[in-house]
């Protein structure tokens, strides 16, 4: 715990003295494509632990780190947000990464059947919300 503390303490620092040599709208895509292309690197390598099956949670970060992958991409590549289907496959990539994570969390405490949805249910409810508020 307290060297994940400290790497983000360190990862702070590097963005905040960073933001004195660049403008915000620069460092968030020097960021973003830095995260973009890990992001892609550990897709990879969860995709390759799925594939020898070393553990039950790799596919879903391996969807999950896709996602963010194909959404920071084009956005610094770019130098803009992605439109039309790339956020959709994104998101989609996302979302199913968070479902399997869900049910692997699930099956972890022992439970069976659909009960992982609960969770994925509440977060679109609450969002919804916040969106019509």
């Amino acid at each position: 715990m307290r060297q994940a503390i400290c790497v983000m303490a360190l990862a702070a620092s590097v963005l905040a003295a960073g933001g004195l040599f660049l403008t915000p709208e620069a460092l968030m895509l020097v960021a973003g494509g830095a995260l973009s292309i890990m992001a892609a690197l550990i897709a990879g390598t969860f995709l390759w632990l799925w594939q020898v099956r070393a553990t039950p949670l790799a596919l879903g970060m391996g969807f999950s780190w896709s996602g963010l992958a194909i959404l920071l991409g084009p956005w610094m590549a770019l130098n803009h947000a992605p439109h039309g289907v790339i956020p959709l496959v994104a998101l989609s990539c996302l979302c199913t990464g968070a479902a399997l994570h869900f049910a692997t969390i699930q099956a972890s405490f022992g439970l069976r059947g659909a009960h992982f949805l609960w969770p994925i249910g509440g977060a679109i409810v609450l969002a919804a919300l916040r969106v019509a508020i």
